[in-house]
Formats: C-alpha cells, structure tokens, sequence
C-alpha cells in the first residue's frame, strides 16, 4: 500500500470492533463499542449507510454476492440488511450469549454464527 492510498473514514468514534470490505472491494462496513455500524465508498471516500444495531457491534460481513449485511451484536442478535438500501430483511435470534462472529459460506447460502 502506497502512503497517498491510506485515508480515515469517520463515524466510529467509540472504538471499532469489526471492520470487512464487500466481495468487491468498493464499500467498507464498521462496528464499534457505541453500537454504531456504518458503510463507506471507499472510491468516493464518503458514508453510505448506517444501519442501526441493539447493542455493541461485534462483528460485521457481506454475504459474498455483496447483496447483504449481517450485523451481530453483545445483545445475542444477528441482523441482516440488503444491502440495496440497508433495510433490515430478518432478525436471528437464540443465542444465549453475545454473538462474536458471522461468517457466510463461500456461496451465500448459509450463515454461520457463535456466541460465548
């Protein structure tokens, strides 16, 4: 990386928890502590969405189509948000402990998820 290609994106100012780019490379996601998520335009450097989440942001990931969001959180849910206009599409429920990771496979059809 080439020290004119690194920039700061704002908008998490409670410390970040999670950070993933989209299949494509063009938007960047972000969590934090403040339960804040937002995304960026990494070609035009400015915030797309911040779709809103229940509690601290533990992690975030685009299905590999890039046509989803999945929000987890330390209040036990996982929220999924199309990524066309960052509307919640399904809330999962039933952990009994803080969701720590989400993960898809490798061909969107599946969600993968852990808890403490």
């Amino acid at each position: 990386m080439r020290e004119q290609d690194a920039f700061t994106l704002p908008g998490l100012s409670k410390g970040v928890t999670t950070l993933a780019f989209s299949p494509d490379g063009r938007f960047l996601a972000g969590g934090g502590f403040d339960g804040v998520v937002k995304v960026w335009n990494l070609t035009e450097r400015s915030e797309v969405a911040s779709p809103p989440a229940p509690a601290p942001v533990s992690c975030v990931a685009f299905r590999p189509d890039g046509k989803q969001l999945a929000i987890a959180s330390y209040h036990q849910d996982v929220l999924l948000y199309d990524t066309t206009n960052y509307k919640e599409v399904r809330r999962l429920q039933g952990h009994l402990g803080s969701v720590t990771h989400v993960v898809y496979s490798p061909d969107g059809k599946r969600l993968a998820t852990a808890s403490e």
